[in-house]
């Protein structure tokens, strides 16, 4: 009985760890405010259907290549889209958005070509890890009662 809520809580927390996995850790910048940020949304969808401002979403940084990968067709059609509409934003928040844009672009430059593998596979794969993990601790236990 103890080994099977042992083993049980053991293959929930492997799970739990496989779907809480998060992309781009290292991205700390302030978030934008939420006008601006509606405007980037909205001209990154227009291109991008899963374009996203979510650093744990694996199309974050595919993302950020339409707002900070200057000299492309994909960045020009973002930022007139996107500036354009924030002519409606505050001057605070228009402010504020370049102070976002500069930290979020420099984390860009860095990152770039950074992957993030959060596909069902993968995923799968550290669960079916996991349990290998149990069942070699169950096999110790048996050999420990025995």
């Amino acid at each position: 009985m103890r080994f099977s809520l042992i083993a049980a809580a053991t293959i929930a927390g492997y799970a739990s760890l496989a779907a809480a996995q998060e992309c781009n850790p290292s991205f700390n910048v302030t978030a934008a405010p939420q006008c601006i940020s509606d405007c980037n949304k909205k001209a990154g969808q227009e291109q991008y259907a899963d374009w996203t401002d979510d650093p744990k979403s694996p199309h974050f940084v595919q993302s950020m290549g339409y707002q900070c990968g200057k000299g492309t067709p994909a960045y020009t059609t973002f930022m007139t889209a996107s500036g354009t509409c924030m002519m409606s934003c505050s001057k605070d928040d228009q402010n504020a958005f370049g102070q976002y844009y500069a930290a979020a672009c420099a984390w860009y430059s860095e990152h770039s070509k950074d992957t993030c593998d959060v596909t069902e596979e993968s995923i799968a794969m550290k669960i079916k890890m996991g349990g290998a993990l149990v069942a070699a601790a169950a096999a110790g236990s048996a050999a420990l009662l025995f």
